[in-house]
């Protein structure tokens, strides 16, 4: 893939990895306000290739990965919001769930 100097490259604000799977987080902005979008991909080990690829198939196996990363990405969400927010109603190291 080859990227031009003018074409501005996505990171995501937060990333967390869980045995094959990963989710991460992404700022962005719609109609002039603020938004967050998460996505999950998983990667697999290619025999033929001797290389990791990503893959969109889960397993059922996969599940108990997948809980632990959205539970963590969760509570890392909340507490960033906490501590970007000057009023909160909750202390700060407890989640509102």
């Amino acid at each position: 893939m080859i990227i031009r100097k003018d074409e501005i490259v996505a990171r995501p604000v937060n990333q967390l990895k869980c045995g094959l799977v990963e989710i991460a987080q992404w700022a962005g902005s719609y109609d002039g306000k603020p938004t967050t979008s998460f996505s999950l991909k998983k990667r697999k080990f290619n025999k033929e290739t001797k290389q990791f690829e990503e893959t969109p198939f889960l397993n059922v196996s996969d599940l108990p990965n997948i809980i632990v990363a959205c539970q963590s990405m969760l509570i890392d969400y909340y507490k960033s919001l906490q501590n970007n927010s000057a009023t909160t109603q909750t202390p700060q190291d407890e989640v509102p769930f």
